[in-house]
């Protein structure tokens, strides 16, 4: 069974543009980018984007095992 951080089972706050950005060690722009190609998990709440961050974590190990070139998921494994 998958579990949050937390011990409840309220759902995981979605993370904002901004934030995925920081989160993944990329810019805003790159972001943007990205969701435009479909190469990153994402949802829309009407027309704002956000993130899942479980979803970006295994994204991003997911790019990692297969040599992704996205450089700035180096960081992202250790969270």
């Amino acid at each position: 069974m998958k579990s949050n951080t937390s011990e409840t089972n309220e759902p995981e706050r979605l993370l904002t543009v901004k934030e995925a950005a920081a989160f993944l060690s990329l810019k805003p722009r790159t972001i943007y980018a990205m969701v435009a190609e479909r190469r990153i998990p994402y949802r829309k709440a009407g027309r704002l984007l956000r993130f899942e961050r479980s979803e970006l974590l295994e994204w991003s190990k997911e790019q990692a095992a297969i040599g992704g070139t996205d450089a700035g998921l180096r960081a992202v494994v250790n969270w």
